[in-house]
């Protein structure tokens, strides 16, 4: 029960050493980051190769995307937070 409450609320002390927080904000400030320069990137493509290049690199990246989540759908851990052969 403890292992979900930590899940839930990462706030707790005893929680503290399994790094949730700060997972949590490092993904989100990628994405802070990414979603600011996107913008940018998609503009500079735009001006550089045009509409047409610029929608098969977005294509192309989604479809690139899709076939790694497939690949790493079942990928997880071996072992728990705590080492232990899962």
């Amino acid at each position: 029960m403890k292992d979900e409450a930590c899940v839930a609320t990462s706030g707790l002390p005893e929680c503290a050493l399994q790094g949730e927080g700060p997972t949590a904000g490092f993904i989100d400030g990628m994405g802070y980051i990414g979603a600011s320069l996107t913008g940018w990137g998609a503009g500079l493509l735009i001006d550089k190769s045009g509409y047409q290049v610029t929608f098969q690199v977005f294509g192309s990246a989604a479809i690139l995307g899709a076939l790694l989540a497939c690949v790493l759908w079942k990928v997880g851990p071996t072992t728990d937070h705590r080492g232990r052969e899962t």
